[in-house]
């Protein structure tokens, strides 16, 4: 990327998109473009850290950089990026942990972050995203139990931490989730889904490929307005020739 990307001061996009020969690093004379509100980096070769100077771009409200070859750890500086409504930085090399000071992106609504390397447990502190309606934090090594509080998410839409090596209980107060698909499948959760689950009305319930066990049939309504609910790969033990199956219900999703 030229330096002379700085000159461009009424520049409000930037979007480089599937550009394989695109390799080097981003220039600091990116940060004399005080006007840009959407920068997206996605789908090339572009290598390395993720560079500390973006936090300068403080107008910046959708901040993509998936796709490429980024590593190290998520700089906590992105959190100086205050109007950011949408950020993603999935597909990378990226390790660690996800800083604290994301809870300063109170403007955020969606955070993507799948397929990368990042581990430890899921942070308490993204419950305090308050705007959030989108995470996908799936196909990383996060692991150990899942927050209950994420539950306080109440404008999610979908929550997605599939293909992950999280263990121990869902939540019971997962069954306040208002959204419309939440993703668990292929972690190592165990025990018995809750008795709150009962009350869901996503589009879709994936659960497969854990360790869960016992009664599932409170998933199943009849009047209940759930199109998907995937249970393969686990240790249920229910009459499923008992159960009342929503009338939205694809039987080759159950």
């Amino acid at each position: 990327i030229p330096s002379a990307i700085g000159d461009l001061p009424f520049l409000d996009s930037l979007d480089f998109f599937g550009t394989n020969n695109l390799y080097g690093s981003i220039p600091y004379s990116i940060t004399k473009l005080h006007n840009l509100k959407r920068l997206r980096i996605w789908n090339t070769t572009w290598s390395g850290p993720i560079p500390e100077f973006l936090s300068q771009l403080r107008n910046l409200e959708y901040l993509d950089l998936s796709k490429n070859q980024l590593s190290g750890s998520i700089p906590a500086s992105l959190a100086d990026l205050y109007k950011l409504t949408e950020l993603d930085l999935s597909w990378n090399r990226l390790t660690g942990n996800i800083p604290d000071s994301i809870t300063k992106l109170q403007n955020l609504k969606r955070l993507r972050i799948w397929n990368t390397t990042l581990s430890g447990p899921i942070p308490e502190f993204l419950s305090q995203l308050r705007n959030l309606e989108y995470l996908d934090l799936s196909n990383n090594q996060l692991s150990g139990w899942i927050p209950a509080s994420l539950a306080d998410l109440y404008k999610l839409t979908k929550l997605d931490l599939s293909w992950n090596r999280l263990t121990g209980n869902i939540p019971d107060s997962f069954g306040r989730f208002k959204g419309d698909s939440i993703w668990l499948s292929h972690n190592k959760l165990s025990g018995k889904i809750p008795e709150s689950f009962g009350e869901l009305n996503c589009y879709g319930i994936y659960l497969s490929n854990n360790k869960l066990v016992g009664d599932a049939s409170m998933l199943f309504k009849e009047n209940g307005t759930t199109h998907a609910i995937d249970l393969s790969w686990n240790l249920f033990n229910f009459d499923l020739s008992r159960v009342m199956f929503p009338k939205t219900l694809g039987y080759d999703w159950i």
